[in-house]
This record gives structure tokens, C-alpha cells and sequence, in this order.
């Protein structure tokens, strides 16, 4: 079981923060190509039962893309696709309650790869 306080430490720990906030830590990570992908951890729940971990990263903005292209870039995702503000993002949800610090590292990289490659499918260049 870990602790959002758990979850900051190992984080500043082990990467370098963009931008950190109460409910949000902010990173940015290379991935290959010249390339890097904006991801962010977000606590969710604070205080209930089902607090939760939701890590995101944009690849598009709702503005950029249409719904059919939407589809077709995430239809085989294994991971949550949604709309935070103006921004598409893949998106993973982990309870905090079953976590493991350990496990953090692979959320950061599964969402990070799989928006970099929607971007790159999309053709939208390097933009997040």
C-alpha cells in the first residue's frame, strides 16, 4: 500500500519535476527520437476510500483532430483515452490502496509511450 506522501518521495527521488502542485507532479520524458512526452500524475479522491493515482499525458487537442481520427489512433489501446481541458490524453488509473511504489515507473513510461505514439501517428509532430 502506498501513500500519495510515498508516491512524491519515490518520484522526486528517481526523476526530475516540470511542475508540482497539492494533487499534481509534472514531469517530462525522453523518448528516443528527440523526442519527449509530457506525463502527469494526479491524485484523485483525496481523503475517500478509492483515493487513486490517475497518470496522464496529452497527444493531441480536441480542436486538432477529428472524432474518426481519434478512433483509429487509440482503437488499439489497451490503456483509457480521454479529454483533460483542451487536451486528448491516454490515461491509467492506479488505487493507491494496491500500489506499489515500484509500479509508478511503469505507469510513467506505458502512458508516456503509448501518447508519444498516437502523436507520431497523428503526424502532429513533437508537441507534448
Amino acid at each position: 500500500m502506498a501513500t500519495w506522501l510515498e508516491v512524491q518521495n519515490f518520484v522526486k527521488a528517481n526523476y526530475q519535476i516540470q511542475n508540482e502542485t497539492i494533487d499534481n507532479l509534472e514531469l517530462v520524458f525522453n523518448t528516443g527520437d528527440n523526442r519527449s512526452q509530457l506525463v502527469v500524475v494526479h491524485r484523485s479522491g483525496k481523503g475517500m476510500d478509492l483515493e487513486c493515482l490517475i497518470f496522464w499525458s496529452p497527444f493531441a487537442t480536441v480542436d486538432q483532430i477529428s472524432s474518426s481520427q481519434l478512433v483509429s489512433v487509440t482503437e488499439d489501446l489497451a490503456l483509457g483515452v480521454g479529454r483533460m481541458g483542451k487536451f486528448l490524453v491516454v490515461k491509467h488509473l492506479a488505487f493507491l490502496e494496491d500500489l506499489d511504489v515500484s509500479e509508478i515507473n511503469k505507469a510513467f513510461l506505458l502512458v508516456a509511450s503509448e501518447a508519444d505514439d498516437a502523436e507520431k501517428r497523428l503526424g502532429l509532430g513533437d508537441t507534448f
